[in-house]
């Protein structure tokens, strides 16, 4: 057992060497930290001690902060993410595979997240079925956006109740 007394000797290791990381990319970029602590640290609450800079390191990775773009990097991350416990991760994984053009493989990781309860993945999800579903020839499917929507708002997501006044405004 290791000096925090929850990880293993080997797993305190990888523990501070990911803080570490995560520490020094974060410090380049008080815009990046901001949006990590504003809209993430709520729903990281229940989150495991080593899910959190994993999720923190797939972002950045994903995004490109003070790193080179790596996906592949931002997936192993998201996982590893996952594995330890939060599955607030599914949503940019979510993202990675729409980028990759593999839709369904997408979904399914929205599908995971709204599973999760994270209501960002709703409205993503949400906003496939409403617009992005038409791109692959397929037809809005307005009640079943509506209902992700609804479950987003009613979790506090200002997003989510915009797009519900668009389709109100809409007739949808």
């Amino acid at each position: 057992m290791g000096i925090f007394g929850w990880l293993s000797k080997e797993s305190e290791e990888d523990y501070i060497d990911l803080l570490a990381k995560t520490e020094n990319l974060i410090k380049q970029n008080d815009d990046f930290y901001g949006f990590i602590l504003e809209g993430e640290r709520a729903k990281l609450e229940g989150a495991t001690h080593l899910s959190v800079p994993n999720l923190i390191l797939g972002l950045i990775y994903l995004v490109g902060i003070n790193v080179s773009r790596n996906p592949n990097k931002a997936a192993n991350y998201f996982n590893r993410s996952i594995e330890l416990g939060t599955g607030f991760a599914y949503k940019y994984l979510g993202a990675l595979e729409g980028q990759r053009n593999n839709r369904k493989k997408s979904l399914e990781y929205l599908e995971k997240g709204v599973s999760f309860g994270d209501p960002d993945a709703m409205l993503m999800l949400g906003y496939y079925y409403a617009y992005e579903i038409t791109l692959e020839g397929g037809q809005p499917d307005n009640k079943k956006a509506r209902v992700l929507y609804q479950k987003a708002a009613n979790m506090g997501h200002e997003g989510a109740k915009q797009n519900i006044a668009y389709m109100d405004e809409d007739g949808r």
